[in-house]
């Protein structure tokens, strides 16, 4: 497992129970928290995990001992930066595996330098071992240092860490990508505007691999799920529904709400969107009613229900002008003014059933 450095006793056992642990962490701050055990496996004496793309401009510290974050030392790095052998060229092009600053600056050099007397030496620090653990735009960089003063780290200590590196990578490649997925979801979701919509996807076992907030809610308000679950009859309806195209859809009707389902299948994972809105006037007895022409009932009805310009537009595939132009013509035909007495004339025309 370490070639020919020597490990010691039990190194292996603790890098198997650190991947182990990576493997399952759920957030940055539990990946970073990992780190803290990994520095005093490399015999560390502290930890840093940084992000940035450029020290002078913006930095983030995720892990690090209060000393070391401390406003005025941050501000030396930022004005320092460049004195450091390894941080500098990686602004430039990040570089791969770990490093050891006197693999790239004699300790005479280094020493001389303003980043170390201002920073470093304050600290009684001086010895440094880096992995660049991701890069890209800020919030997906990351950067792990490890510290310590008096021997330099040793080749044992490297390789702790470069075992160790893999694990690293991987869980906050994993971290990093379900972030995206759930900011993508978050977008799908929205409240306002007469509905709310939310999202489930549900993996081939039916199980929940992502529940948005807003779906959460639906689910518990509609089905009296318990936090976090998929409720049984919801996942009755996906499993026959997957097996037959035409049932995609489920609603659910309750007082002036409306519950819509939409299943969109995915070849590994499914897609549920979820969307409760109120109770839209039929259109064609707007229309019979009324005096409508059959595009100026379907505005109404979603006027009524409380759908601003741009959500009918949405609905019906037209422009906002033409909503606003069918709105106004609308206003005409029933003598009103304004959006709530619209509402109160789809309303009364459709009282007597």
């Amino acid at each position: 497992m370490a070639g020919s450095v020597q490990l010691r006793r039990g190194d292996e056992r603790a890098l198997l129970a650190l991947a182990g642990e990576l493997a399952t962490c759920e957030d940055a701050r539990q990946w970073s928290d990992q780190t803290v055990g990994l520095a005093a496996l490399a015999g560390a004496e502290t930890v840093m995990v940084t992000g940035c793309v450029d020290w002078a401009r913006s930095v983030t510290v995720e892990v690090g001992a209060p000393e070391l974050t401390r406003g005025e030392l941050l501000d030396v790095v930022g004005r320092h930066w460049q004195d450091h052998p390894v941080m500098a060229p990686d602004l430039a092009r990040p570089g791969r595996g770990v490093r050891r600053l006197s693999d790239f600056l004699p300790e005479r050099t280094w020493r001389r330098r303003a980043l170390f007397n201002d920073f470093y030496r304050p600290l009684g620090l001086g010895r440094e071992l880096s992995l660049q653990v991701s890069w890209g735009p800020v919030g997906t960089s990351c950067c792990l240092a490890l510290f310590r003063g008096g021997s330099d780290f040793s080749e044992r200590d490297r390789k702790v860490v470069e075992l160790a590196a893999p694990s690293l990578v991987a869980a906050r490649a994993r971290l990093a990508a379900e972030a995206a997925a759930a900011s993508r979801m978050d977008l799908i979701e929205a409240r306002g505007d007469g509905l709310r919509r939310g999202v489930l996807v549900l993996d081939r076992e039916g199980r929940a691999a992502h529940l948005g907030g807003v779906a959460e809610e639906l689910l518990r308000s509609w089905f009296a799920a318990a936090a976090g679950a998929v409720p049984a009859d919801l996942l009755a309806w996906w499993r026959e529904a997957r097996k037959d195209p035409a049932a995609a859809t489920y609603e659910s009707e309750r007082g002036d709400q409306v519950l819509r389902i939409t299943l969109l299948r995915g070849k590994a994972e499914d897609l549920l969107v979820l969307v409760e809105r109120e109770r839209r006037p039929e259109p064609d007895r707007l229309a019979h009613r009324l005096g409508l022409s059959p595009r100026e009932a379907e505005v109404l009805s979603r006027l009524a229900a409380g759908r601003t310009n741009d959500g009918i537009a949405l609905d019906l595939g037209i422009s906002r002008h033409t909503v606003v132009r069918h709105v106004e013509s609308i206003y005409g035909k029933l003598d009103v003014h304004t959006r709530a007495a619209a509402t109160r004339a789809a309303l009364d025309a459709l009282a007597d059933r």
